[in-house]
């Protein structure tokens, strides 16, 4: 939490099903904070981005 730079999901808030314009889906969503941003996120979106970040050679 120094200077605003907490990317970590927020404790206590839970995650919330909400439909994603991404994937077109009702998913569940986290909310994260950082840089003075609160953003809700698509746990479905964000591992399939990681996943396919990993995979690349």
């Amino acid at each position: 939490m120094c200077g605003g730079h907490n990317r970590e999901p927020m404790l206590g808030a839970p995650r919330t099903l909400s439909l994603c314009t991404v994937c077109g889906e009702y998913t569940p969503h986290e909310w994260v904070e950082g840089d003075g941003v609160v953003a809700k996120i698509c746990v479905r979106c964000i591992e399939r981005e990681l996943t396919n970040l990993l995979g690349r050679d």
